[in-house]
């Protein structure tokens, strides 16, 4: 949406519209931040406009120039906090091209790293509405990554049971669904058989298990 559109929204509803915005793009960042951390300790339907405008102490009318409701600012505020996993994932992906087994563990450990610091500093108040979204937009993001892993494999002579892009959902809905959903204490017991798991779906040779 254009600026003047929100602009228009913002007058349509009575508020207050500044002339200038003086660092506005600084300004944008800022509330989203605020946003995302209002969010993540409310939730969405407890977490108002004025609420994150409060956070900025800023106008509510300042919002609406931005912004056209709440749930614009959450999908952005979503995307904030996944822009943190994707310079890893990419880097993981670049890593894979030389070592495709090494690749997919280290993408796969990192998950559980992150998962694990996510869990110590969010689950004490982390709402479930917003706990679910993060959790379905990270498994969203990783699909494309994972999806360049098994090319990968492929490259080298692996060859899947499915297409590239099944086999890739298949790993971020079996083997990262578990990893974001289980206790890390179960995925370490069950650790073996997961990775049996991960290299069925792979194609990997029997043998091969332990790679």
């Amino acid at each position: 949406m254009e600026k003047k559109d929100s602009v228009t929204t913002a007058r349509k509803r009575g508020t207050a519209v500044p002339e200038e915005l003086p660092e506005s793009r600084d300004k944008r960042s800022e509330i989203i931040k605020a946003a995302q951390e209002c969010f993540f300790e409310k939730g969405y339907e407890a977490t108002s406009v004025r609420m994150i405008m409060k956070k900025v102490e800023a106008e509510v009318g300042l919002f609406y120039y931005y912004f056209e409701n709440k749930a614009e600012v959450f999908d952005y505020a979503m995307e904030l906090f996944l822009d943190y996993y994707k310079k890893d994932f990419e880097e993981i992906t670049k890593f894979a091209l030389r070592d495709p087994f090494g690749g997919i563990q280290k993408f796969f450990i990192l998950l559980l790293e992150e998962t694990r610091k996510y869990r110590e500093q969010y689950a004490e108040h982390l709402h479930k509405t917003v706990r679910l979204a993060v959790r379905e937009e990270l498994l969203t993001l990783m699909t494309p990554y994972l999806s360049q892993i098994v090319e990968t494999f492929v490259a080298v002579g692996v060859k899947p049971p499915s297409s590239v892009d099944v086999t890739a959902m298949l790993l971020t809905h079996g083997v990262g669904s578990l990893i974001i959903h289980q206790e890390e204490e179960w995925i370490h017991i069950n650790s073996v058989e997961i990775r049996k798991s991960a290299n069925l779906i792979m194609g990997v040779d029997p043998d091969n298990y332990e790679l």
